[in-house]
């Protein structure tokens, strides 16, 4: 966890404006990356060969910085598969660029694209941010937007808890939570248009078919 005039400057004021402590960043295996070099570096000392760092999309330096809040996916069994970082940087790149009135380059949200042909279990689509603390928890399962959705919630208490992160709920969410025995959800997207629109077209064309779930929303 860092602490004041640290290289974690930025990920510490970004998790207290958010009100998320100590215990819960830990808990929820959130994190920072203090050297892009030195992480690389580290990943070899454990043996990792530099083609199979690429293999499996961890040569990220957009990721693995500073400058960034990283998200670990993780699957049912709580196995780390993924990683998603938010950009603490892209409301001043975003405003920098329309000052100057062009197009933004960055991205809010940086995600691992891939893991590998040979090793091929970070598939974002077909994930559910944050089901291995969720699975000790339901039912209900609610379903939020976003990763940092999630952690707040939790850190209110409310574990029972995942996030499409960008994603839509796809058939193969559906799946999942069938081969998971979840049944009962709870659709909580966003309040905005964006996220009413969304969740309109789940009930209607993702989970119309599929009357053995019970499902309630909840508009925020």
């Amino acid at each position: 966890f860092p602490s004041h005039n640290t290289e974690g400057e930025k990920f510490r004021k970004a998790i207290e404006e958010r009100g998320w402590v100590e215990k819960t960043i830990r808990d929820e295996s959130i994190g920072f990356v203090p050297d892009f070099t030195e992480f690389k570096n580290k990943l070899k000392k454990l043996g990792y060969s530099v083609q199979f760092i690429n293999e499996v999309d961890l040569d990220r330096k957009d990721i693995f910085n500073p400058n960034n809040i990283i998200f670990v996916w993780k699957d049912h069994f709580g196995r780390p598969i993924g990683f998603t970082a938010r950009n603490l940087l892209y409301e001043d790149q975003k405003a920098a660029a329309d000052k100057k009135g062009t197009k933004c380059t960055s991205s809010k949200y940086n995600n691992q694209r891939t893991t590998g042909l040979k090793c091929n279990i970070f598939q974002k689509s077909k994930r559910l941010y944050g089901i291995d603390r969720a699975l000790k928890a339901i039912p209900p399962l609610y379903i939020f937007e976003g990763q940092a959705d999630v952690i707040t919630a939790r850190q209110a208490g409310l574990v029972n808890c995942v996030a499409l992160a960008g994603s839509s709920l796809s058939a193969d969410h559906i799946f999942s939570l069938k081969d998971m025995g979840i049944y009962d959800i709870c659709l909580a997207l966003d309040g905005d248009e964006t996220g009413q629109t969304k969740q309109i077209k789940i009930l209607e064309e993702k989970l119309a078919g599929h009357k053995e779930f019970k499902v309630r929303l909840v508009v925020l």
